[in-house]
């Protein structure tokens, strides 16, 4: 019979994952639970045994669940190290894995991506994989070291990234457009106002619009719904540009909000502690839902207690320098220390 340590070397070779100098032992663990937890939820996917008369996103969590609880009865030095709710964390890795396409739901199933393959930095990432395959991973994202594969697919359009910097995005918003009088003057107790200043720790809205010159964004919320809008101050007076739902649902806002903060050379860097196989990111200000799907995907939470984890992550040193090369792209900074 395999022993624990043997099981643990195994899968750790098996998916790249490699002790840290500055981690203990039990947090290499828990990397190699997440990963491979995904890893084998993923290869579920489509499976021939699926129930189609079950939902199948009720199929795919409860299986998840199950994973995870085999994997923590052998390593019981992790298990106060994950929630005792595992419904959360298996929410958590179902929409992440959607949100990054790395399956499609579709009605009573859900179906494997295709595959695809993009190049960045001689880093091959990779998604509808086999499960047989040799991969390595960073959180649950899958990747190739060291490959002469050649690149099939523009890694900006494989996760739907901007490939252009966010304050170019607004201006391409604005160009042509026609601003009208603003109606917040009258009600303006029901808006809230884009922080341009920071601190953004205590949130990134305020009560009180900007009197700078500067484009910047408003929202007011009603029933069900909260409507967006991009707004200026021009020879004392306030002028508005409303804003089509599909550019702010969603939280697609942080992409305009983003190029302001942009703009005006307001947008905190991102921090990077490196180390020799992992680095320790923390956002300072969140990353719109595109690139927030590929951080989330290709990292891993820096503890298992709670899912609310959007700024602060783990990130393969290698997979590190490819989010870093395409963040640069966008018009990101970075912050780093050893």
């Amino acid at each position: 019979m395999i022993s624990e340590r043997d099981l643990l070397y195994e899968i750790s070779n098996e998916l790249g994952i490699r002790k840290d100098k500055q981690e203990n032992e039990t947090q290499w663990i828990n990397r190699v639970i997440y990963s491979s937890v995904a890893k084998l939820a993923i290869a579920s996917v489509g499976s021939n045994g699926e129930d189609y008369h079950t939902d199948a996103i009720i199929h795919f969590k409860n299986h998840c669940k199950k994973l995870l609880n085999a994997y923590l009865n052998i390593f019981q030095d992790s298990l106060n190290m994950f929630s005792p709710n595992y419904d959360e964390l298996s929410e958590e890795i179902y929409n992440i894995l959607l949100s990054a396409g790395c399956f499609y739901h579709m009605p009573y199933r859900l179906s494997p991506a295709v595959k695809k393959l993009s190049v960045v930095n001689n880093i091959v990432l990779a998604r509808g994989l086999p499960p047989d395959n040799d991969f390595n991973m960073s959180g649950m994202g899958f990747y190739i070291e060291n490959s002469s594969i050649d690149s099939q697919e523009d890694v900006f359009d494989m996760f739907n990234i901007s490939r252009t910097t966010f304050d170019r995005y607004v201006d391409q918003i604005i160009k042509n457009k026609e601003w009208i009088p603003a109606k917040f003057d009258k009600n303006i107790k029901d808006y809230k106002f884009l922080k341009i200043q920071p601190p953004f720790t205590n949130g990134y809205w305020k009560k009180e619009p900007d009197k700078d010159n500067v484009v910047s964004l408003a929202r007011i919320s009603e029933i069900n719904n909260t409507m967006y809008f991009l707004y200026k101050y021009d020879n004392g007076k306030y002028f508005e540009l409303p804003l089509e739902n599909w550019r702010t649902e969603n939280f697609q806002y942080r992409a305009i909000s983003t190029g302001i903060l942009q703009s005006c050379n307001k947008l905190p860097p991102i921090s990077a502690k490196l180390s020799d196989e992992i680095v320790y990111i923390k956002l300072n200000y969140l990353l719109p839902p595109n690139e927030e799907n590929f951080f989330k995907l290709y990292s891993w939470p820096i503890n298992y207690l709670t899912t609310d984890q959007n700024f602060n992550r783990i990130m393969s040193k290698r997979i590190y320098n490819v989010f870093k090369s395409i963040l640069k792209q966008s018009g990101y900074q970075f912050r780093e220390e050893e």
